[in-house]
């Protein structure tokens, strides 16, 4: 059980890319709906990683997925 007021976080780890590699966590989100079973890959088609995952605990009447689009290419729209 988490302790009271401690916000949910969904963290990716970024490798380096040194030898040895090192991880940096990067928080992508905070507070509910909780989430799990994230799969990677291009969901919209402009050539980057992106995210989709299933939600943990839901926000209204009904379960869902969450996409979670990869803005850091430069001229994206």
């Amino acid at each position: 059980m988490k302790p009271k007021g401690l916000k949910q976080r969904g963290v990716i780890w970024s490798n380096s890319g040194s030898n040895p590699p090192v991880f940096t966590p990067q928080v992508i989100q905070e507070a509910n709906p909780d989430w799990h079973d994230a799969c990677l890959g291009d969901v919209d088609g402009y050539g980057d990683i992106d995210i989709v995952s299933r939600i943990w605990n839901k926000d209204g009447s009904a379960y869902h997925t969450d996409h979670w689009r990869n803005d850091t290419i430069p001229g994206r729209k």
